[in-house]
């Protein structure tokens, strides 16, 4: 299963195998976001703005749950993927 931000919250990570952090500023998160929904026609942008930004700010200065993954992904470049226990960043294995 694959979830935001919220999945690493205290409550759940006991429950949880393995915890994965995709690392890139917020700005560019909502960004890609925000397109990502323009292409598949729908219009979020003020759920972006509004709701799902001030969310994750608050969630992350409240949780800090970048420091619970087990698995830190550089994610700022747009080519980024994994497979098993290697990971990807822009073509090359990190």
């Amino acid at each position: 299963m694959v979830d935001l931000i919220g999945l690493l919250h205290p409550e759940a990570l006991p429950s949880l195998d393995v915890t994965v952090w995709c690392d890139v500023d917020l700005n560019t998160a909502a960004e890609r976001g925000m397109a990502r929904d323009q292409r598949l026609g729908r219009d979020h942008e003020s759920l972006w703005r509004d709701v799902w930004l001030p969310n994750e700010i608050d969630f992350a200065e409240r949780f800090g749950p970048r420091a619970s993954a087990t698995i830190l992904i550089d994610a700022s470049s747009s080519a980024v993927a994994s497979s098993g226990d290697r990971r990807y960043e822009a073509g090359r294995t990190v």
